[in-house]
C-alpha cells in the first residue's frame, strides 16, 4: 500500500489509489467477520485485540486512498499504518499461541 500511494502522489493518480480498494474492501470484510464470530471467554482478548488492530489498519488504508484530495491525512498514516502493521504480527502470534494452548491434541 505504501509503493501505491508514493506513486499515486508521484503522479498525481486518483486511478493508482484505486489499487487500494481491494485491501479496504478485504479489510472491512474482515472486520465484519470477527464480529459476528463467537469466542470463548478465555479468548475474548485475543480476539478484541485482533479486530481493533484490524481496525486500525482499515482506518490507516481508508487514510491513504484519499491521498491526492487530503495529502496529510494520507501521510500520518503511513507510519501509523507500518506501527500497526508490526503490531498486527504480534496479535497474530498471540492468537497462534493461545490456540496451541487452548486447543484439544488429537
Amino acid at each position: 500500500p505504501i509503493i501505491v500511494l508514493v506513486k499515486a502522489l508521484q503522479t498525481d493518480s486518483e486511478n493508482e489509489l484505486k489499487k487500494l480498494d481491494p485491501l479496504i474492501v478485504l479489510n472491512k470484510n474482515t472486520n465484519k467477520y470477527l464480529l459476528g464470530i463467537e469466542v470463548p471467554e478465555s479468548a475474548v482478548k485475543v480476539h478484541l485485540d485482533l479486530l481493533n488492530m484490524s481496525s486500525l489498519i482499515l482506518s490507516d488504508l481508508e487514510s491513504m486512498r484519499v491521498a491526492i484530495s487530503d495529502p496529510a491525512k494520507s501521510f500520518s498514516s503511513i507510519s501509523r499504518y507500518t506501527e500497526h502493521l508490526n503490531s498486527f504480527g504480534g496479535i497474530l502470534s498471540n492468537m497462534n499461541s493461545y490456540l496451541l494452548n487452548n486447543t484439544p491434541q488429537q
